[in-house]
């Protein structure tokens, strides 16, 4: 039981420092990106879809996936915040807030049609999105003002009229209050369950579905909802 208490602790899972190639077989330093990367579709990643770990979680058994190009950049003007939904695996994810002045660090993966399709299937809790107006610059100075995203279906966790930003991403000019996943796991316990140990509110999370569901129904109703323009593509319920 602590192995699946810790790995839902450790959201958003280890995150490289520099953009990384990827495929499920290793993860290699990506030292330059090539035009025909660019030809593919650029998806903002912004929790654990920055994390090797976890793309080998959500590729292993699609034998071509092939090679995802996972280009680190600054993403202007948006934060990285926790949404108003539980994971399976018992985790708060992340989901965008705007947030004039900041700076905030996410990756750009570049997918394929088929990798996309993948992505989605993992994705059930979230929207999937084209931002325009972007001002993203990436570790080799590629710059976009389009891309898609995740947004979180029922928005941004809400603790005391504000969004929740996520200490593990790195960001400048940051002025929501920041959390690690230990403390955004004892805010959520404090409004849904207040009292209880954090080791069994976790794991009551993962194991009992009813319970999941219930909190995550109560998040739900006092959610903040994201504030910067996007259209959507699909609604990935739909996929369930």
């Amino acid at each position: 039981m602590r192995e699946v208490i810790d790995f839902a602790l450790s959201y958003p899972f280890e995150i490289p420092r520099s953009s990384f190639m990827f495929t499920v077989d290793q993860t290699q330093s990506l030292g330059e990106v090539s035009d025909d990367f660019r030809s593919k579709l650029p998806v903002l990643a912004l929790g654990s879809n920055q994390s090797p770990s976890q793309l080998i979680r959500k590729y292993k058994g699609l034998s071509d996936s092939g090679e995802i190009p996972a280009e680190r950049a600054i993403l202007k003007n948006f934060d990285v915040v926790y949404a108003a939904h539980l994971a399976e695996y018992g985790s708060v994810p992340a989901t965008f807030q705007s947030s004039p002045g900041t700076f905030v660090t996410i990756f750009v993966l570049w997918l394929t049609e088929i990798q996309l399709s993948r992505m989605h299937q993992t994705e059930s809790n979230y929207c999937f999105d084209k931002l325009n107006g972007l001002e993203i610059k990436t570790e080799f100075g590629f710059e976009l003002n389009t891309a898609y995203a995740y947004t979180a279906r029922n928005g941004c966790l809400n603790i005391e009229g504000s969004p929740l930003a996520l200490a593990e991403i790195p960001a400048k000019n940051r002025y929501f209050d920041e959390a690690t996943q230990l403390q955004a796991q004892e805010a959520v316990r404090d409004i849904t369950d207040a009292g209880k140990e954090i080791e069994t509110f976790v794991l009551e999370t993962i194991e009992e579905a009813s319970t999941r569901t219930s909190r995550i129904k109560f998040l739900a109703k006092r959610a903040l909802q994201p504030t910067f323009d996007r259209t959507l593509i699909v609604d990935l319920s739909i996929l369930k």
